[in-house]
């Protein structure tokens, strides 16, 4: 392959729940020179515990390294890398030992909800109004620090290690820099999510570090997205900077160019991402251009920076987690559908009045009920699997749009969706619909937004521009507004007749057991008078 028509390289590397992927895209064009992947299995040790091999996952890094390497090789490109970008998951972390660098503790992936006893007795326990303006998020085990003041509570190893000074702590980017280059650092979208970072003066917190026992000498040194972080110093890459980190959301907002006030990315997987560029700071100005209830009802995070010298970027961003996933359900749990490329062709046109909401686990923005239970209702004997599938479909985009109704819309904002639902050419005209929004869509490509957005960072530090060209489609709403608000309308009771189900069940049946408690004097009384009773006959 000729060098001249391939310029320069940039290796990404990208962290999933399941996978470590290493790619090649040449800066001609965007297009994947090479790439390899590799599976990194989760282990469940106990119940809600998400955790994988450390060893393992830097192995798979180190494994993906030699294929991409040896298929460079082959076509002569191994010296056109110029740099490499990390993205990974947000929140995944890990412990290990200053010293020997050995790990301390399994990485502990996002999910892992081990320290859900704890944020309960957290919330008496400070303000939580505060504790959102100060990091933008919600207190919830999803984020590091909860599950950090776990381990400090429950593991001696990390205990010890704690009190002499050896302890080393690092989201899932943390721990790969410092496995390749030896520097502990991490950017400012990752350092976002930990609930550790104050979003005003970008840097580890005091009084949160205190509230979880985290030493703030343990965690990594916080620097802009686009950075000459260190060169790597091991594999076949060595002497290859690294000079992006990023995570995976927020890679995907950049790739798709949503660089502007009121730009949304929205991603349709197994869960559902939105975040909106709300544009650079001072963080303080940011806050006071956001209505209250949409602080309440969205998190408050890091886009992205470029940049010592160039303000930081905020995002608002909402999630659903279960969107995709209603798919599955309907595949694997009720038949329904054999493959996702049938929802559209066996989806009916209406929903016959049938409407789903799919809170397998509750409900997250913006109704952040964890009591919510997944609810079919408004089935009649006329009801068919094409009207459920219609009505899945549906939940998907009133989810979607009840998050889109709190973000901030400009003249000029562009709402651009992703993800491997995106290629439904119903969703999408159902969520222009429903949102009233024009809803813009890449046409497929090989490379992903997140994949491209981490390698656009890493290109700003070699002054390379990526020349990536993409058409989209276009779907425009085609609805009248009275019919769009009797949807909403009808979406809204469904969703308030799931609410607080769990809590509502907890109440009944705690209620039947201090009935039967209740009855136990009676029916011991009754018993012992019986027994007398035979007893005073049997004697005379």
């Amino acid at each position: 392959m000729n060098e001249e028509r391939i310029k320069s390289l940039i290796g990404v590397i990208e962290q999933d729940t399941n996978f470590i992927r290493f790619t090649i895209i040449s800066t001609k064009n965007g297009s994947i020179v090479t790439q390899h992947q590799v599976h990194v299995p989760c282990q469940y040790p106990q119940d809600g515990w998400i955790e994988q091999n450390p060893d393992h996952l830097f192995r798979s890094i180190l494994e993906a390294f030699e294929i991409v390497y040896g298929n460079l090789c082959g076509n002569r490109m191994e010296n056109l890398v110029e740099c490499l970008s990390i993205t990974t998951q947000r929140s995944t972390f890990i412990v290990w030992d200053r010293y020997t660098g050995d790990p301390l503790s399994n990485v502990i992936v996002w999910m892992d909800n081990r320290s859900k006893d704890l944020i309960q007795s957290l919330n008496f326990q400070i303000d939580l109004s505060e504790l959102k303006i100060k990091t933008g998020l919600p207190l919830s085990h999803y984020f590091m620090a909860s599950k950090l003041l776990w381990l400090f509570e429950n593991d001696e190893q990390i205990k010890l290690a704690n009190q002499q000074n050896r302890l080393m702590i690092g989201t899932i980017d943390s721990w790969c820099l410092w496995k390749l280059t030896g520097i502990h650092a991490t950017d400012v979208t990752n350092a976002s999510a930990t609930l550790l970072m104050n979003l005003e003066t970008v840097d580890w917190d005091h009084d949160l570090c205190r509230l979880f026992k985290v030493p703030k000498s343990s965690l990594p040194d916080i620097y802009p997205s686009s950075h000459t972080f260190g060169e790597i110093k091991i594999g076949p890459f060595s002497g290859v900077p690294i000079t992006g980190m990023i995570a995976d959301q927020q890679a995907a907002l950049f790739g798709q160019k949503c660089l502007d006030l009121g730009d949304t990315n929205i991603t349709f997987k197994d869960n559902c991402f939105l975040q909106q560029n709300i544009g650079p700071g001072p963080y303080r100005e940011i806050l006071s251009r956001i209505p209250v209830e949409t602080r309440q009802k969205l998190i408050l995070t890091i886009a992205y920076q470029l940049s010592d010298e160039q303000p930081i970027h905020y995002a608002l961003e909402g999630s659903s987690m279960i969107t995709g996933a209603a798919f599955d359900w309907l595949r694997d749990n009720l038949g329904l559908i054999e493959d996702f490329d049938e929802i559209e062709s066996q989806a009916s046109e209406e929903n016959g009045g049938v409407y789903f909401v799919p809170a397998f686990r509750g409900l997250d923005a913006p109704y952040w009920d964890p009591n919510a239970s997944g609810t079919i209702i408004g089935l009649s004997q006329f009801s068919r699997k094409s009207h459920l599938i219609r009505a899945t479909l549906e939940s998907v985009v009133h989810q979607t749009s009840d998050i889109l109704d709190y973000l901030i819309e400009t003249e000029s904002s562009k709402f651009i969706v992703n993800g491997g639902l995106s290629c439904n050419n119903l969703l999408c005209q159902l969520l222009a619909d429903i949102s009233n929004k024009t809803i813009i869509r890449p046409n497929p490509s090989s490379i992903s937004p997140g994949l491209l957005g981490a390698a656009m960072l890493s290109s700003q530090i070699i002054n390379a521009d990526i020349a990536f060209i993409q058409n989209v489609t276009i779907f425009e709403p085609k609805i009248n507004d009275q019919k769009r608000e009797s949807m909403k309308e009808l979406w809204t009771s469904a969703v308030n007749r799931s609410r607080q189900w769990i809590h509502k069940k907890e109440f009944v049946q705690r209620k039947l057991q201090q009935e039967r408690l209740s009855m136990i004097p009676f029916v011991t009384f009754s018993i012992i008078t019986f027994a007398l009773l035979i007893y005073s006959r049997s004697k005379s």
